[in-house]
């Protein structure tokens, strides 16, 4: 059922993907996503040939597993790319954060993995922008980090650029 959600919503962040790649002339040769979850996103980046070759790690094994047996050409692994013991000898294009930075207690410390250990040229992240004044006035009445989402950053654009 999660699986079928995430898809759903995949066409869309797609389309962000390509439109920044587009904008900006880039033509990548291979594309990594990390925190791919199923692999929602990277397997609608595969459907348009965003690139030639296509990587996708994650977290969870149960996920990886998902995305092996309903993809082929992806080439999955499960990893925490915060560990000390991860590393990649790999080379990518661009490295792809689709909602990924929104879920993680500590994002500065996620990236600065990105950036110690993952080799590549352009970084495309995409989070919600949720802190904005409307959902400030809701969560004066409810727990913010009771969501079924599972946010535990609420980013606004500048927050973002920030840690950015």
């Amino acid at each position: 059922m999660e699986a079928r959600w995430l898809a759903y919503g995949a066409s869309q962040k797609t389309d962000s993907i390509e439109t920044l790649l587009r904008r900006n002339r880039i033509q990548p040769q291979r594309i990594l996503e990390l925190g791919c979850g199923t692999g929602a996103v990277i397997l609608e980046c595969q459907l348009r040939r965003l690139a030639n070759e296509f990587s996708a790690i994650d977290y969870s094994g149960e996920a990886i597993d998902y995305l092996k047996s309903h993809s082929t050409g992806v080439s999955c692994s499960i990893a925490d790319i915060t560990s000390s013991a991860f590393r990649s000898d790999e080379w990518y294009d661009v490295v792809v954060l689709s909602h990924v930075l929104e879920h993680l207690e500590n994002p500065r410390d996620f990236l600065g993995s990105v950036l110690n250990r993952i080799r590549f040229r352009y970084l495309i992240c995409e989070v919600p922008l949720e802190d904005l004044c409307a959902s400030r006035i809701k969560n004066l009445f409810r727990d913010r980090m009771q969501n079924s989402a599972g946010h535990v950053q609420f980013f606004t654009a500048t927050s973002f650029k920030k840690l950015l």
